[in-house]
């Protein structure tokens, strides 16, 4: 009883956010929100691009190439939900660079009040959700050329269960639109697994949706985007790129930040300090293709038709060769600027072997041929060990 009134007496307060639920739960949320939010854009501030939210040597903002699009064309408002905001693998953060005169970020809880405000002014509005009342985008093109106001298509952006929870506070006024018909192939976005041949990341369903409302080239900007960010994290994260898709490090960028960085391609750990496992091949190291060439999906039916059993077996003999052999795989975690040093930084890696983590000091791989630094030995490495991360 006395945390909820301790949550009703803050209700004042929070709802001056913007936030009108009465629910204690829902105002617990906006406070949460508000924390982690917090956070992470310290984080962002210190080492990060604040649009790609990749490592400023890994930007990407400059080599996407926008779409044209026409003067009828959605607003698009992505709402990203709170756990989604600064995660490097997130593609609802390229649509702005793809379409920077018509889409726009908001957080949820945070601005859940623009969707209310919308509704209040009788604007016409479209969600892009595949709810059961969900009718095909491309139906309504010719609703979209009648309408004199301008039309906000709002896209909901998180995993499948957040995304659930977040479509329950979308005004019912906005129609539910779906995008399904449009969608032929499989998923490009190979950072995450996909549960079906028709679930897309997010970047991918909005481009869709504009071509079928009438907007070409959305969708070949859009992959080539998603791309660019998929090898960008790859490398960020000391592997080699999955589309070979051209990706550059942005060295003006990298400058720029408050925090000394590697610049270029990371170097990978050749094996762990603390259990001393050698680093997996490049093969291993690979994502999984979810999707064979039609399509199909190759895991939970599709063109797989071995039972679960067969499927479990496999995996099991597949982790214990893959632990007989001593092979790991090593996480980047964080950076840290070394020293004050310009061109020095201490990595962070966790070994998914032992589970341990450990620190190793480097250099970068991409100096200026004019600096005074450029005549000092070009990388001393020091690896010690540290506490482990829960």
């Amino acid at each position: 009883m006395a945390l909820r009134r301790a949550a009703w007496a803050n209700a004042k307060h929070l709802r001056g956010a913007g936030w009108d639920g009465d629910e204690p739960s829902e105002l617990k949320e906006l406070t949460v929100a508000r924390r982690t939010v917090a956070g992470k854009q310290r984080t962002l501030e210190a080492n990060r691009c604040m649009c790609c939210w990749l490592c400023r040597e890994m930007c990407v903002c400059r080599q996407v190439q926008p779409a044209k699009l026409s003067a009828r064309c959605p607003r698009v408002l992505i709402l990203v939900h709170y756990k989604e905001y600064g995660s490097a693998s997130n593609t609802a953060k390229l649509l702005p660079l793809i379409a920077p005169a018509a889409a726009r970020i908001a957080l949820y809880p945070e601005h859940i009040s623009e969707l209310k405000q919308l509704a209040e002014a009788n604007s016409p509005a479209l969600l892009l959700w595949p709810s059961a009342d969900a009718v095909p985008v491309a139906s309504i093109r010719n609703w979209l050329e009648e309408q004199k106001q301008p039309v906000t298509l709002v896209v909901l952006d998180g995993t499948w269960s957040k995304a659930k929870s977040m479509a329950k506070h979308i005004p019912t006024c906005a129609i539910r639109v779906q995008c399904n018909d449009e969608i032929h192939g499989a998923s490009l976005f190979v950072s995450r697994k996909q549960v079906g041949p028709r679930r897309v990341s997010t970047v991918e369903a909005v481009a869709y949706a504009l071509e079928a409302l009438g907007e070409s080239g959305v969708v070949q900007a859009a992959e080539a985007a998603l791309k660019l960010n998929v090898d960008a994290e790859r490398m960020q994260g000391g592997n080699d790129p999955y589309f070979n898709s051209g990706i550059r490090p942005d060295l003006e960028s990298a400058v720029q930040g408050a925090a000394a960085l590697t610049l270029g391609r990371i170097q990978k750990p050749s094996s762990c300090p603390l259990c001393a496992a050698a680093a997996s091949t490049e093969t291993e190291d690979a994502p999984k293709q979810l999707f064979d060439s039609a399509g199909d999906a190759s895991i939970g039916g599709g063109a797989n038709t071995r039972t679960p059993e067969a499927r479990k077996g496999s995996r099991l003999g597949q982790v214990g060769e893959a632990s007989n052999a001593g092979r790991a795989t090593f996480k980047n975690l964080r950076v840290r600027p070394q020293g004050g040093r310009a061109d020095l930084c201490i990595r962070t890696w966790r070994c998914t072997a032992c589970k341990g983590v450990f620190e190793q000091s480097e250099s970068s791989q991409h100096r200026d041929e004019t600096a005074k630094l450029a005549q000092e030995e070009t990388l001393v490495v020091e690896q010690r060990a540290v506490p482990a991360i829960n």
